[in-house]
């Protein structure tokens, strides 16, 4: 009988949903002077990755816009309008 692995296997949209989450998190901790506010939108992005294939697609293109104008903010960088 095989075990099975405590963690489930994730598919690549996870992974890719995971990995943004974690890039974006870890590089806002390392600015000093924290926006905890800030940080804490950024681990709620992933909510926005809903949908399949195409608007999944669609969905992380706004995410990653979301994500760049937070990660902005917390560099006190400002984000150029579109």
């Amino acid at each position: 009988m095989a075990t099975r692995s405590p963690r489930p296997s994730l598919t690549a949209e996870r992974s890719t949903v995971r990995a943004l989450v974690q890039a974006a998190v870890v590089r806002a901790f390392r600015e000093s002077d924290v926006d905890r506010a800030a940080v804490a939108e950024l681990a709620a992005l992933p909510d926005m990755v809903r949908g399949y294939e195409e608007v999944k697609l669609a969905n992380v293109r706004q995410y990653r816009e979301r994500q760049q104008k937070i990660l902005a903010r917390l560099a006190d960088v400002p984000v150029p309008s579109a």
